[in-house]
């Protein structure tokens, strides 16, 4: 949006300096015939040196000054980067299936005035979204298309800043403003399995231990091994992250398979919970320097953000 206005101010700018540098060429025009410069031997009238030169000058820097400033009109200010502003007529009961809520996770207000315009270019709707701001870091968003709604859902959680954004759609009957805000669903990846071990079976185990499983990727996690099993988990964001779980076997040696999260965003290294970090983490300042120690780190981010555990 800035970008626009500023594009947008540059033009008026120089549109403005070309019509000083006309009055400026007339000036000097008049000035020439004034000191008697001007020579009947020119051929050429005296209005013209005097006016019609410079508004010629002027009228030809016209067209490369005004195509930008038209096609200005044609810009969404508001960053929903190009979604269009004729939205389809629906009904009350389609609308009310085609919202969301969501929830910033971070540790200070946000001011949600211009979080529309930051969500348009990443969400990129067909249709111009409303955005109405709630209390505590959350709004709700109305959408026109379910394939909007759906892709936005499938994508989640999406970050801002590297703050997490978590949504949920708004159910018939539910409150927006006391809805629960409190878990997300999230990929995660699976680390250090054995050979046979990429099975749907095996990832409703360890999901379980995550969180509450929700999906088993198939495409990701077809044969026998690949380099890491991906899994959709729903999470609680104040609960410390999952980081590992240890598989005993009655022969050789215990399993211990490694977790990593895509699009985790911003978390806490001393307490394991999403939306702060370990300067403002109320267990360091709470229990002392013993709650200090970072038991958690970056390695829990996911260097891949999609398939290919291949």
């Amino acid at each position: 949006m800035w970008l626009y206005l500023g594009l947008y101010g540059l033009q008026i700018f120089l549109l403005i300096m070309k019509i000083l540098c006309l009055w400026v060429k007339i000036y000097k025009s008049i000035i020439f015939v004034c000191n008697g410069n001007y020579k009947v031997s020119t051929q050429l009238p005296l209005p013209f040196h005097c006016f019609m030169k410079p508004i010629l000058l002027f009228i030809i820097h016209i067209p490369l000054t005004f195509p930008l400033v038209l096609n200005m009109e044609n810009l969404n200010i508001h960053g929903d980067n190009g979604a269009s502003s004729q939205r389809p007529n629906l009904t009350q009961a389609e609308l009310s299936n085609l919202c969301l809520v969501g929830r910033i996770l971070v540790n200070k207000p946000v001011h949600l005035a211009t979080l529309e315009s930051r969500l348009g270019p990443i969400w990129e709707p067909k249709y111009q979204m409303t955005l109405i701001p709630m209390e505590d870091n959350k709004f709700m968003v109305q959408l026109y298309s379910m394939a909007d709604l759906n892709r936005i859902l499938d994508r989640s959680p999406w970050i801002l800043d590297n703050n997490m954004i978590i949504l949920k759609k708004v159910a018939i009957g539910e409150n927006p403003m006391t809805m629960p805000m409190t878990t997300t669903e999230i990929w995660a990846q699976i680390h250090q399995l054995p050979f046979g071990f990429m099975d749907d079976k095996v990832g409703a185990l360890v999901g379980s231990h995550i969180g509450k499983m929700i999906k088993f990727d198939e495409e990701n996690n077809y044969g026998p091994w690949r380099r890491y099993m991906r899994i959709r988990v729903e999470i609680a964001v104040a609960a410390p992250l999952q980081q590992e779980l240890v598989i005993e076997r009655e022969e050789g040696d215990n399993i211990t398979l490694v977790f990593k999260y895509e699009k985790l965003g911003k978390f806490c290294f001393v307490c394991g919970t999403i939306g702060h970090i370990e300067n403002f983490c109320s267990d360091k300042f709470d229990y002392g320097a013993a709650s200090s120690v970072k038991n958690w780190g970056a390695y829990l981010r996911a260097e891949n953000n999609s398939v290919g555990g291949g």
